[in-house]
């Protein structure tokens, strides 16, 4: 099962060092624009998802939980609905 099907995802080689970079966009602008706790707390659970990415693979579902550290570094941007 291919994650998402109408997108074409590059050969992955292990002699390469970097084989992917990830672009993405941030309601701040950019990575570096926004406050440095939540960039801190994307790169922690980047590390997350990498340690443990036998349960982020394409077709597993069981989410990974955030670690204490990044609900604290976030919690002071969370929009709580009542």
């Amino acid at each position: 099962m291919q994650l998402f099907p109408d997108v074409d995802l590059p050969a992955l080689s292990p002699r390469r060092i970097a084989p992917v970079t990830v672009t993405f966009t941030v309601g701040y602008g950019g990575i570096d624009e926004g406050p440095p706790a939540i960039r801190q707390a994307i790169l922690l659970m980047v590390g997350d998802m990498f340690r443990f990415r036998e349960s982020a693979a394409p077709g597993a579902f069981n989410a990974i939980p955030m670690s204490a550290t990044v609900e604290a570094l976030i919690a002071p941007y969370r929009r709580v609905l009542v």
